[in-house]
């Protein structure tokens, strides 16, 4: 492949297609795009249901008060359900979880290019993230 070529941003693969960097990264964005703006639909919806389910009940703010969710999964359970808290906080873990769809297809455009150094960082950051996320419930 000439120079050229690899100034305007193709990097060749082993089986000898370029690989765009200008169209993966416009498909990264795109994706934080959907998520970000998905999360911020489920949150209005969750809003709007909260409001209207219990737009009677009287919040106390003098006291705090955990909520009942102790993981993602009792999120998603009760989101399912149609709860308005449920959908607001399932707003939220769809905001946690567009960067970490990130990381796990960039982890996978790195895994097309084998490019073996960068695969395993994403792969300890992606780990870190997932852990984070899911695995620090169960310790509480």
């Amino acid at each position: 492949m000439n120079n050229s070529a690899r100034e305007g941003g193709e990097k060749p693969t082993d089986a000898g297609a370029p690989v765009h960097k200008g169209d993966l990264e416009s498909k990264l964005a795109t994706l934080l795009t959907a998520g970000t703006a998905l999360s911020a639909v489920v949150l209005c919806i969750g809003g709007a249901v909260f409001l209207w389910e219990d737009s009677a009940s009287k919040l106390n703010f003098s006291a705090f008060e955990p909520s009942a969710h102790g993981s993602v999964f009792s999120v998603f359970r009760e989101a399912v359900q149609l709860k308005g808290s449920a959908l607001m906080q399932l707003g939220v873990v769809l905001l946690i979880l567009t960067p970490v769809a990130r990381v796990f297809f960039t982890l996978v455009a790195f895994l097309a290019r084998w490019d073996w150094l960068y695969v395993i960082v994403t792969v300890i950051v992606l780990g870190v993230l997932i852990y984070g996320l899911l695995g620090s419930a169960q310790l509480h």
